[in-house]
C-alpha cells in the first residue's frame, strides 16, 4: 500500500523537512509504508 503526503509551504519561515519528519513519524505509528511526498513551495502573496 502506498501513502501520499502533500506538503505545501508558502513562507520562508516554514520548514518542509520538519513537516516531512512529522509525517514519517505518524506514518510509522500507523504502520503505513512507502510514503510518497508531493511538495509545493509557493508564495501566497505573489500571483
Amino acid at each position: 500500500m502506498k501513502t501520499t503526503a502533500y506538503l505545501r509551504i508558502s513562507t520562508i519561515d516554514q520548514d518542509i523537512e520538519k513537516n516531512k519528519a512529522d509525517i514519517l513519524k505518524l506514518a510509522h505509528e500507523k504502520q503505513l509504508v512507502s510514503v510518497h511526498f508531493i511538495e509545493e513551495k509557493i508564495s501566497g502573496t505573489i500571483s
